[in-house]
């Protein structure tokens, strides 16, 4: 493993150990055999562990619609992509091997895939096996999932909210066929539509100087970012919004600091009834003020794992 690839590994794992409490992380860093197959196996990938969270959230989401499913994290499972942006074609080829074949091992009828570099490579390699599971993303099973419910899907209170979508232009993972990932994020508004109450006013693509998500906030001196937030802001007062909510765990990272931001798979997470344990919530949220922040919590069930 090179020093830059064991260093990403490194720092995805202090994320998780610095943001979720042990009693939170209910997911396989490790292959282990199970007593029985599980339906569904959701690969969580590597971005989405700097904003581990996410990851408490979408097992609640899975629990409360009625899926069946184990979360794996980590280099066991990882597709390859940090040796690919190495050089290291052959090594990332190797280790998305080695995974798929851990996550056949489980006997999944279905891998859903967070990671649209994961999606790319995993696909491959069911579509070269005679018996291999469905590899699909995870937005594309959630939102199948919402539709076959219905009017059936347990929810337990409206969110009386306006929302402005905002979809990538691109997926940020230089591979590629990004084509089959995009095409999840279209499903989003649809399945927003399903939550009582909720009522999508608009997408967002683009603002008139760039993408905060797509160059980094980082990048960016105080003026640069004050326009940003003008901006943002003009974008929601002209949708009639109010609530933004991102496609995609990078855009939620890099524009957190704003108190408008929500998530999808927080929009669908259940009513907590405590905070969860995460070790650092101002590290996560991206502001220190949760009481302000923006979470469209709604609203399937009250049992299962606490959160806020």
């Amino acid at each position: 493993m090179s020093d830059r690839t064991g260093e990403i590994f490194e720092r995805q794992f202090d994320s998780i150990r610095f943001h979720v409490a042990r009693d939170d992380a209910h997911w396989m860093e490790r292959y282990a055999k199970r007593d029985r197959p599980v339906k569904m196996v959701t690969d969580f990938g590597c971005g989405v562990q700097f904003t581990p969270h996410l990851m408490v959230e979408t097992l609640a989401v899975c629990e409360r619609l009625g899926i069946d499913t184990l979360g794996v994290v980590g280099p066991q499972f990882c597709c390859g992509q940090p040796y690919r942006g190495d050089g290291k074609d052959a090594s990332g080829d190797a280790m998305a091997d080695h995974a798929f074949d851990r996550m056949s091992r489980l006997q999944p009828l279905a891998m859903t895939q967070w990671c649209g570099a994961a999606l790319a490579q995993f696909s491959k390699r069911a579509e070269a096996g005679a018996h291999s599971a469905e590899v699909v993303h995870i937005t594309g099973y959630l939102a199948r999932r919402v539709e076959e419910l219905g009017d059936a899907a347990p929810w337990q209170r409206r969110v009386d909210a306006k929302v402005l979508v905002h979809l990538k232009s691109q997926d940020p993972m230089p591979f590629t066929d990004r084509g089959p990932a995009m095409r999840q994020s279209d499903m989003v508004p649809a399945m927003l539509e399903r939550i009582p109450g909720l009522e999508v006013v608009g997408e967002l693509r683009s603002l008139p100087s760039s993408l905060p998500c797509e160059e980094g906030m980082d990048k960016r001196d105080d003026a640069g970012i004050a326009q940003l937030k003008e901006e943002l802001a003009a974008a929601i007062k002209t949708a009639g919004a109010d609530r933004l909510i991102c496609v995609h765990h990078q855009c939620f990272r890099e524009w957190g600091s704003s108190r408008a931001m929500a998530y999808k798979c927080s929009t669908t997470s259940p009513c907590w009834r405590r905070p969860w344990a995460s070790r650092n919530p101002t590290a996560i949220t991206g502001t220190g003020n949760s009481a302000t922040r923006t979470r469209l919590s709604s609203k399937l069930g009250n049992s299962g794992p606490a959160g806020e």
